[in-house]
């Protein structure tokens, strides 16, 4: 039996995120969409990954995702927000903090959220601190 499309999506990310190439990883997130469908997907997709999988390579398929979406992301992106907003599962922050945007329309919202993530997960902090700081460099 051929994997799932889920562990062959995961599989091609976990090995070209080496080299930062995910050729294969796009095709294969494309057939994901099709199967999965995109309604409630962050929350669908974190149920249905095994616990064992890195927390980086999932946060490479939401990245990948949001360039994939019909949405561009967007509903992927406001329910990772919730996900910092609700600060209490540290694998979620991970994923949420770690997906090549900033987090957060506001600048002012994502500083505020952060700064809370940081004090009550001091494992995520010093990424905290670096999206604020680029995020304020950015701005000037």
């Amino acid at each position: 039996m051929p994997p799932s499309i889920l562990t062959a999506t995961l599989d091609a990310i976990e090995s070209e995120r080496v080299d930062l190439s995910f050729d294969r990883s796009f095709d294969l997130v494309d057939r994901l969409l099709v199967e999965f469908g995109e309604a409630d997907l962050a929350e669908r997709l974190h149920v249905a990954i095994p616990i064992e999988r890195p927390w980086e390579v999932v946060a490479d398929l939401f990245g990948i995702l949001t360039w994939s979406t019909r949405d561009n992301g967007s509903a992927l992106m406001r329910a990772t927000d919730d996900w910092l907003r609700a600060g209490d599962d540290v694998r979620k922050i991970q994923i949420a903090l770690n997906m090549d945007h900033y987090p957060f329309f506001d600048r002012s919202e994502m500083e505020t959220v952060l700064a809370t993530v940081a004090s009550r997960h001091p494992e995520v902090a010093a990424k905290c601190g670096e999206l604020i700081e680029s995020r304020r460099k950015s701005s000037e």
